[in-house]
């Protein structure tokens, strides 16, 4: 009888587990909110969330709003890596999805009067705090309605994007830490420079959009003074980070050292953003 008991067994938990295997994928829990509600911006939150819902498990979208009005952040779009890793403890998510949708009239040599609707779109992970994946979306029409009708017709394709970047970022192990974060008080370390500072690019996505901004980047310098890794811990978008992280591998760098000796390590750089109108 157990033998015969056995056979039954077998097979049931051979589909038990090919489900639990299916179902694993779906396992990533992704929020979606806009930290400046508004009548279009709910909108366009709504339409993401029902698209990303059959590949997540959604948080509702009013209880990650709240969630985030807890945690007080100066500019919801201008994170720094640990007030975002705080945010997504508190929502409770595996990675969340910052939704800025703004509708503007725009004046140009071909078009003396138009409309353009746009989303922007910070993709975040909740362990590291980092962006994952920043994404412009505009579309442009003669009434302001028509430009907001255009943009939620891109909700579909965007949320495939989205989903693509988090199952890349799952699947990505984390490397081993190499670099020793410089010791301001050590009397023995010697901080890792570069021998020619180089200013970062003010984007024309930026200066377009009139970004103000501060991006922080950890650069990892190895013992030979060669750039080995760069992380943006605050992030801004627009641009504004891939130009941080050039002009940091354009600089020539002096390595950190440690007692007189090369010292593989980590700084951290800051650099302020601002719009400057052009005389």
């Amino acid at each position: 009888m157990m033998k015969g008991l056995r056979r039954f067994l077998k097979p049931f938990f051979f589909v038990a587990v090919t489900a639990f295997s299916c179902s694993f994928a779906d396992a990533q829990r992704l929020a979606v909110f806009t930290p400046a509600p508004s009548d279009q911006g709910n909108a366009f939150v709504e339409r993401l969330a029902e698209s990303l819902e059959k590949k997540f498990r959604m948080i509702d979208p009013g209880i990650a709003q709240a969630a985030f009005n807890s945690v007080k952040v100066d500019n919801a779009f201008n994170l720094a890596a640990e007030s975002a890793q705080s945010i997504g403890s508190v929502i409770g998510c595996d990675h969340f999805v910052l939704v800025k949708a703004v509708t503007t009239r725009r004046m140009s040599s071909a078009k003396p009067k138009y409309y353009e609707a746009y989303a922007v779109i910070y993709l975040v992970n909740s362990r590291t705090g980092l962006l994952e994946l920043w994404h412009l979306e505009s579309k442009q029409g003669e009434t302001s309605a028509e430009a907001e009708k255009l943009l939620l017709q891109e909700v579909a394709r965007i949320a495939g994007v989205i989903e693509s970047k988090v199952n890349q970022a799952t699947n990505e192990t984390e490397p081993e830490p190499q670099f020793e974060m410089f010791d301001a008080d050590s009397k023995t370390m010697r901080p890792t420079m570069p021998y020619r500072r180089i200013k970062p690019e003010y984007t024309p996505t930026a200066f377009l959009y009139e970004v103000a901004a501060t991006v922080e980047a950890e650069a990892s310098i190895d013992e030979k003074g060669v750039v080995r890794g760069i992380d943006i811990v605050r992030w801004a978008g627009f641009g504004l980070d891939e130009a941080v992280i050039a002009a940091i591998k354009q600089m020539n760098w002096r390595p950190g050292e440690r007692g007189g000796k090369p010292l593989p390590m980590r700084v951290l750089l800051r650099y302020n953003f601002t719009k400057v109108d052009k005389e």
